[in-house]
């Protein structure tokens, strides 16, 4: 569970640097997301709740390997993301303590499948 719970954070911090990054061109950003695909499909079989919306529908085109359109959403929601103020940039990518309570419901399966 621990390792759950780092990733839900982590996830969504990781993406929107990507997101966010000046130095990478479109086709180095593909290249990077196929490379990372297997990490993103990691949070549907860990049961990670919690991404932003925006993130989420950007996590699922990279799961099912439609790059180009996770290419153009990652674009959109950059240019919108130059709108808002650096601090909420931040916040919008970490899961809120409600997103937490929210993993915890999966937590008992988790430690179940340990045999714990």
């Amino acid at each position: 569970n621990y390792y759950r719970y780092i990733y839900n954070k982590k996830n969504a911090y990781l993406l929107g640097k990507l997101i966010d990054s000046e130095f990478m061109d479109n086709h180095q950003k593909i290249e990077c997301l196929k490379k990372l695909q297997w990490y993103f499909e990691l949070g549907r079989s860990l049961k990670i709740v919690g991404i932003n919306q925006c993130l989420k529908k950007i996590i699922d085109l990279i799961i099912d390997k439609d790059y180009d359109n996770a290419i153009i959403e990652m674009n959109n929601l950059k240019e919108y993301r130059k709108t808002i103020p650096k601090n909420e940039r931040a916040r919008s990518t970490f899961p809120t303590k409600e997103d937490y309570s929210e993993m915890q419901k999966y937590d008992k399966e988790f430690l179940s499948k340990r045999g714990e």
